[in-house]
C-alpha cells in the first residue's frame, strides 16, 4: 500500500483523512500472464494499480494486433475509453506477464469523489496526466520517423525490451518488426 500511497501523493497529497479514505476501497489482485484484465466489448469497472508485472493495452485492426501501450511497476491502467465513458471498450488489456497489484471499481472511486474534494481532484489530475501521456504519444506517432521513435523509445524505455514480445514493442512505436529488427541491429553496429 505504501507504494501506491507514495504515488498518489507524487501526483496530490492528500491529507490523512483522505488517505484512509482512499485506502480502504483499493483490494489487491493477481492475475496470471496472458489473462485479459479487460477484453473488447466489455465495460471497464476498475482502475488498476500494479505493483509488478506488465500489462499491454491494443485494439484489433485487420487481423492483427495494434499495440497502444503498456502500464508496469507504479504505473495505473485501465481501458480508460469505458472507465470514463461506461460504455464497451474497443480495447483488450492483457497481462504481459504475472501480475501482482490493487485495484478500486469505479463505483468505490465515483462515490469517494462525492465525499471528498481532494480525492476527486486527484482523480482530475491522473485522468489529465493519462491524457498528456496518449497526446503525446499521438503527436511523436505523427511527427517523428520510424527511426526517431525507436531512438527515443530506447533512450526512454530500453529495458521493456526485457519484458515485451519485440513485436508488441515495433507495434507500439507504428512499424513493422522488420523495421524494428533493422533499427535494432543498426544501433548495436553503433
Amino acid at each position: 500500500m505504501k507504494m501506491l500511497q507514495n504515488k498518489i501523493n507524487a501526483i496530490h497529497k492528500l491529507s490523512k483523512e483522505d488517505w484512509t479514505l482512499l485506502e480502504t476501497k483499493w483490494k489487491p489482485f493477481s492475475i496470471k500472464k496472458n489473462t485479459f484484465l479487460t477484453k473488447k466489448g466489455n465495460k471497464e469497472n476498475y482502475l488498476y494499480f500494479i505493483k509488478s508485472g506488465i500489462a499491454r493495452g491494443y485494439i484489433e485492426t485487420e487481423g492483427k494486433q495494434v499495440t497502444l501501450g503498456f502500464a508496469y511497476n507504479n504505473d495505473f491502467t485501465a481501458a480508460i475509453d469505458s472507465f470514463i465513458s461506461g460504455e464497451n471498450t474497443d480495447l483488450h488489456l492483457i497481462a504481459e506477464s504475472d501480475i501482482e497489484g490493487l485495484r478500486i471499481s469505479k463505483t468505490d472511486l465515483y462515490a469517494l469523489y462525492e465525499k471528498s474534494h481532494a480525492i476527486e481532484r486527484l482523480g482530475r489530475l491522473l485522468m489529465e496526466m493519462l491524457l498528456l501521456l496518449m497526446s503525446k504519444q499521438q503527436i511523436y506517432y505523427l511527427t517523428m520517423s520510424a527511426e526517431e521513435r525507436y531512438f527515443r523509445f530506447m533512450k526512454q524505455s530500453s529495458h521493456l525490451l526485457q519484458m515485451l514480445a519485440q513485436k508488441h514493442i515495433a507495434s507500439y512505436l507504428g512499424m513493422s518488426a522488420e523495421t524494428f529488427s533493422r533499427l535494432r541491429k543498426k544501433e548495436l553496429k553503433m
